[in-house]
């Protein structure tokens, strides 16, 4: 469930940030930059080297705020994993 919501904003690039718990950590942040359509992530999605998502809690968790706030991302910084 969604807890807060910041933005900062200089009128160029905007940035909304957003917390939220999930199995790997009862309190997580992300970044997204709405105008780049970028989001920012740290340790909630392991994608592998051939690119596919993992299936973990973590990982479903994302996805599903990602839906739940409608975000169009284009492009994620995520941990990789091997």
């Amino acid at each position: 469930m969604l807890k807060a919501k910041r933005v900062f904003d200089d009128c160029v690039h905007p940035i909304e940030f957003y917390e939220f718990s999930n199995p790997h950590c009862a309190q997580m942040i992300i970044a997204w930059l709405p105008k780049e359509k970028i989001l920012y992530e740290a340790d909630m999605l392991d994608i592998t080297s051939s690119g596919y998502i993992g299936k973990g809690g973590e990982d479903i968790a994302l996805l599903g705020k990602i839906q739940e706030l409608d975000l169009d991302v284009e492009k994620s910084f995520p941990r990789m994993v091997s």
